[in-house]
């Protein structure tokens, strides 16, 4: 178990991991031939043509990844079944073997956020090699690349939050719930081990800096260029971990 201190000292693999995850888990270099593969796939007009589970998958991600680009700049009632078929490049026929109608779609492209972000913070939850501020600075960095990388898709996520249409199913808000549960655990682990400040909420804590992250993400403060923008990122996460407020004595 790491001790907690250095945290300075970021682990760039689960950086690099975050910048490489598309939504199927391949890397960034391989998206294109991907995309041309996806595009083959989404207009085969035989309706007697049955992908396997994973082909399948497959083509939803790509379209989930397409449409969240256009619903991320107009609102969902805004976007028609005719806009949704000429930013993919298929016809209604093909798109309704992927999805039954707009709203699911809509929906799975929410889905799909929560999911490959918990998967991501999973990963790094789950490191033993790491103390608590140490584990705190690595989901903090990967978590706001990760949103970087696929903007449309929590851009879509940040607008249905406050709204009830998608987002307060009980699957939307355990999805939620354990988001932050995990970030939470590791305080309150570090309050346990006298590292943190135990007369504050680690939930509130937890739920205060994944929103900070995700605003600076979707809405960054007029910075260009990825070295800028992980400057803002330590910013932030510096902040929370001095507002935590090491205990005398510890190192950070």
């Amino acid at each position: 178990m790491g001790s907690g201190k250095g945290f300075h000292r970021v682990d760039r693999r689960n950086i690099m991991v975050a910048r490489k995850m598309t939504l199927d888990g391949r890397s960034q270099d391989r998206k294109e031939r991907i995309e041309q593969k996806m595009k083959k796939k989404l207009v085969l007009k035989n309706a007697d043509v049955v992908l396997d589970k994973s082909d399948f998958e497959e083509a939803r991600n790509h379209i989930v990844e397409r449409a969240a680009n256009l619903f991320a700049g107009r609102r969902y009632d805004q976007v028609t079944l005719d806009d949704l078929i000429a930013i993919l490049g298929i016809g209604k026929g093909t798109l309704y073997r992927y999805f039954s109608n707009k709203a699911e779609l809509y929906s799975r492209i929410v889905e799909v956020g929560h999911e490959n972000l918990l998967s991501l913070l999973g990963e790094i939850h789950g490191r033993e090699d790491l103390g608590p501020t140490e584990k705190l600075h690595e989901m903090s960095f990967s978590m706001a690349h990760f949103l970087r990388i696929h903007q449309d898709i929590y851009t879509v996520m940040a607008i249905e939050e406050p709204k009830e249409r998608f987002c307060r199913s009980d699957k939307m808000i355990r999805y939620r719930t354990e988001r932050i549960r995990m970030i939470a655990s590791v305080i309150e682990k570090g309050q346990a081990e006298g590292m943190f400040r135990a007369d504050f909420d680690p939930w509130l804590f937890a739920q205060s800096l994944i929103g900070a992250l995700w605003v600076e993400a979707i809405f960054p403060f007029l910075l260009e260029g990825e070295i800028k923008k992980e400057l803002r990122t330590e910013e932030i996460v510096s902040l929370f971990l001095r507002g935590i407020g090491m205990n005398p004595g510890v190192s950070g």
